[in-house]
């Protein structure tokens, strides 16, 4: 399941981290472009999330619930500490900035106070094969700029034709167990 979840959670995280702008303009309108880096920014962290969060399940599975609670007030703390110091110069995107920075801290906390032989994580080739795809997709979307694209369904549509190219396809080839995970989906769902 972790590498599989690794590949989705990557893949989304950059998509939404490059072209999140352009989908909250539009599916929203002109008036919410101000929002656009906001939803960029969180749903990129929603979505790398979960392959932190999975490998600190073990410390429920202990029963270190108290050591998740202690955790969750550090990140509340270091929230708060942050959006006093980030929002009177940068705004809501100082905000945004904390609700990263003390979710991620939150998250590698959890994986690295969660007992040894119960912490998971992606093995290092999902790693790098989500990685560089990622890589390939970011500098193909920056380094174009979507061809001076204007209209933010053009944007998208290009973004999601390059992602597949520069992302999917890439990613299918070079796993072979993401290959064969696929095709049993398939002859599971057509059976």
């Amino acid at each position: 399941v972790l590498s599989p979840m690794t590949y989705a959670a990557v893949g989304v995280a950059v998509a939404i981290g490059c072209v999140g702008s352009e989908a909250v303009q539009a599916t929203s309108g002109a008036d919410k472009t101000a929002s656009g880096p906001v939803f960029a920014w969180l749903g990129a962290l929603y979505a790398l999330y979960p392959l932190l969060e999975i490998g600190g399940y073990g410390l429920l599975l202990h029963k270190r619930s108290r050591t998740v609670l202690y955790m969750t007030l550090a990140a509340t703390a270091l929230n708060t500490a942050l959006n006093v110091w980030l929002i009177p110069d940068h705004g809501y995107m100082g905000a945004t900035w904390a609700a990263v920075g003390s979710f991620a801290m939150l998250g590698v906390g959890l994986y690295v106070l969660c007992p040894r032989e119960l912490r998971y994580r992606p093995d290092l080739r999902a790693w790098s094969v989500a990685g560089g795809a990622a890589l390939a997709f970011v500098l193909a979307v920056e380094g174009s700029g979507l061809f001076g694209l204007a209209s933010p369904w053009a944007r998208l549509s290009t973004a999601g034709g390059l992602w597949v190219l520069l992302y999917v396809v890439p990613v299918l080839v070079l796993d072979a167990r993401l290959r064969d995970l696929v095709r049993h989906w398939r002859t599971r769902s057509a059976a």
